[in-house]
């Protein structure tokens, strides 16, 4: 990964912890707005780069493909924001919360994750399509020569 990919995804993560906190604004309107927004974007970084690490472990560094980095990017997911739910409900689970929070947490980060692998797929193959281009002419090039 690099510097500007793991900015880019930490802005998102922060993003989608603060939808997450309009969600908890909404359900719970007499709470501490300004605080709620502010833990719930770390949290959101807190998951975000550590699914974003296992994405690129699972589809980078062991070659498994797509699906499979999606998969264990659910499974990240899945897994923390059901420790903070534990947490967070330590006498009683909140399975309000986790019923809503969970789908639209999940839905946001396998779509941004799919989002990013096809832009990256379409850079990719743009510059596989410049680098033919490239060496078709330096061939050319060079067969011409007497």
């Amino acid at each position: 990964m690099k510097y500007k990919d793991i900015l880019f995804n930490t802005i998102i993560s922060a993003m989608i912890g603060c939808v997450v906190g309009v969600i908890g604004i909404i359900m719970n309107p007499g709470i501490n707005i300004p605080w709620l927004l502010i833990s719930n974007s770390i949290v959101g970084i807190i998951i975000g780069t550590i699914s974003g690490f296992a994405f690129y472990y699972i589809y980078e560094k062991k070659r498994l493909g797509i699906k499979a980095a999606l998969w264990a990017i659910f499974i990240v997911v899945f897994v923390m924001i059901s420790g903070l739910a534990l947490c967070n409900g330590i006498k009683e689970f909140p399975w309000f919360m986790f019923l809503v929070v969970l789908p639209i947490v999940e839905f946001l980060s396998l779509s941004y994750c799919y989002i990013d692998y096809k832009m990256s797929i379409k850079y990719n193959q743009k510059l596989h399509d410049k680098k033919e281009q490239v060496l078709k002419n330096k061939r050319k090039m060079f067969s011409k020569r007497p």
